[in-house]
């Protein structure tokens, strides 16, 4: 397999709750804030000093899963990826990225530890590993083979995505 290198990451346990307050005190520019908008609001800072919030809320009684993670430098935002699926009820059940949008400090491995850190929440959360679109970008695949080089994922013929292990 080959060695690819990836950012510290902090597990999701290491994530804290964080009120809209809280993160209004930080006067963060109003494009991130507009971002955050869903009940649940966790953050860490990592271990190379980007600030992630993870948002996410359950609806439909508990079926339905919508969130977004971003990465924060400072006061700029570097980059978010959106999330959203089907965690509970009759049936299959399936978080997969809506959009992931990078803004600046590209190939730095932070969409791939965005991408990660979203599988171990689902996971931890609702039983359900993260996959790809069938139609991911030629960007988004990158990182998706990135994680496949790793032994992260694997490509699923029947779904045509790539879904963590």
């Amino acid at each position: 397999m080959k060695e690819v290198r990836l950012p510290p990451i902090a597990s999701i346990r290491e994530y804290e709750p964080i009120s809209i307050r809280q993160l209004r005190d930080l006067k963060l520019p109003g494009e991130i804030m507009v971002m955050i908008s869903h009940p649940e609001l966790l953050y860490t800072v990592q271990a190379d000093g980007t600030m992630n919030v993870l948002t996410s809320e359950v609806y439909d009684n508990g079926a339905r899963v919508i969130g977004t993670i971003i990465d924060i430098v400072g006061r700029e935002l570097q980059g978010s990826t959106t999330f959203s699926g089907i965690v509970g009820g009759e049936g299959a059940r399936q978080v997969s990225i809506l959009t992931t949008e990078t803004y600046a400090m590209q190939r730095t491995g932070l969409a791939t530890r965005r991408l990660i850190t979203i599988n171990e929440f689902c996971t931890e959360r609702f039983g359900v590993h993260l996959s790809s679109s069938s139609t991911p970008s030629v960007s988004a695949k990158g990182v998706w083979k990135k994680l496949q080089n790793i032994g992260l994922v694997e490509f699923d013929p029947k779904l045509g995505a790539y879904t963590f292990k």
